[in-house]
């Protein structure tokens, strides 16, 4: 594998889709992604795992054999590093939620474009979650979009950091903004922790002040 080139293997029980996806990938993509081929069974994938490290894993929920998603918990187990995403044709926010738990990287709709498809490949190949942007909905008004711009510049937030804050501010729950934002619950917990740590504050209170004043 060259320096800028990502290999990908799918892990889908349609295997013309399979190949399709792979074929197109590598065109699309001017070849920075390279398809290394496909398993349609959960016995498959395993045992192409044991040999075979690609750098991102295509998995479907709904794979032969045990689900994706129990195979996406046992791979990460055995595979901390591997990035995974989910190729699903599931719009499902509690499906997402479950994924992004349990280590995937990303969560991409079987309808979406291609370009989505390499999109999503190469943020969580540099580190990044890719969520289809199709689940994802405007959370804040107008009014609250210049809030969170301000935050993010009086007290150098990422974007996320300021769209929580205003989201605790406005009461919300860990798990309340969990389903929001479409992330763990965990992330949020940190999220908060962060915020506090990074705005020097102890408590929530002091956050919803910085955020009203």
């Amino acid at each position: 594998m060259t320096r800028d080139e990502i290999t990908c293997f799918i892990a889908d029980d349609h295997v013309l889709l399979c190949q399709s996806i792979g074929q197109v990938l590598e065109i699309k993509s001017n070849h920075l992604v390279r398809f290394t081929g496909y398993a349609t069974t959960e016995s498959d994938l395993i045992q192409y795992l044991k040999g075979n490290k690609p750098s991102v894993l295509l998995l479907d929920i709904s794979i032969p054999g045990k689900t994706g998603l129990t195979l996406l918990t046992e791979i990460k187990a055995a595979y901390p590093n591997l990035k995974v995403i989910m190729l699903t044709m599931h719009n499902n926010q509690q499906y997402l939620n479950y994924c992004l738990s349990q280590g995937a990287k990303g969560y991409v709709l079987k309808n979406s474009g291609v370009e989505t498809l390499i999109a999503a490949i190469k943020k969580v190949y540099y580190g990044e979650t890719f969520i289809d942007p199709s689940l994802t909905q405007p959370k804040l008004t107008i009014a609250e979009q210049d809030k969170k711009d301000r935050l993010k510049n009086s007290y150098n937030l990422t974007s996320q950091e300021a769209e929580v804050l205003i989201l605790i501010a406005q009461g919300k729950t860990n798990k309340e903004i969990s389903r929001m934002l479409f992330r763990s619950e965990h992330t949020i917990k940190t999220h908060r922790r962060n915020l506090k740590a990074k705005l020097k504050v102890r408590s929530t209170a002091d956050l919803v002040r910085l955020v009203v004043e």
